[in-house]
């Protein structure tokens, strides 16, 4: 049955991941030491089986901080909510999903999504998209204030 292959793969490349992941944060180690001292649950997650690129999130109550460990330098991106947080890690992993590591889809405003088709394309067949873009609190570009801006976010 082809879903239980794929569903097979996703368990084999998470189980990779977790298995060999301080090897491959990288440049992201120091985000993920800063979220390892949040008042929150670390989660961990691959855009698609087949790539070297995943994300990490320290889930707090009603408040979240994302980190997309890719090629590129970026930030880490900040996001409130108002549900349980099991509820909004699975909107949450659904939403990275469905996006791969298109992090501007997350924050651009409205009027770029319906300018570029496939931007538009996501936004409109994924409520976990849609649910993350409403949930967006900004982004910490990294610098030197960026920890203590991410443990602010937190308080």
């Amino acid at each position: 049955d082809v879903r239980e292959s794929v569903s097979a793969r996703w368990r084999e490349a998470h189980r990779a991941l977790e298995a060999n992941l301080d090897a491959r944060l990288g440049e992201a180690a120091a985000a993920y030491e800063t979220f390892q001292g949040l008042d929150a649950n670390i989660v961990v997650g691959l855009f698609s089986a087949d790539s070297d690129a995943f994300w990490i999130a320290a889930i707090g109550d009603g408040r979240a901080a994302v980190e997309l460990v890719t090629d590129e330098k970026a930030a880490t991106y900040l996001y409130r909510f108002d549900v349980a947080r099991d509820d909004f890690e699975a909107k949450l992993r659904h939403a990275m999903e469905a996006m791969k590591a298109n992090r501007r889809i997350i924050y651009v405003p409205q009027e770029e999504i319906d300018a570029e088709p496939l931007y538009r394309m996501a936004v409109e067949r994924s409520p976990h998209v849609r649910t993350l873009r409403s949930c967006n609190a900004g982004r910490v570009i990294h610098s030197a204030s960026w920890s203590s801006k991410v443990v602010d976010f937190f308080k």
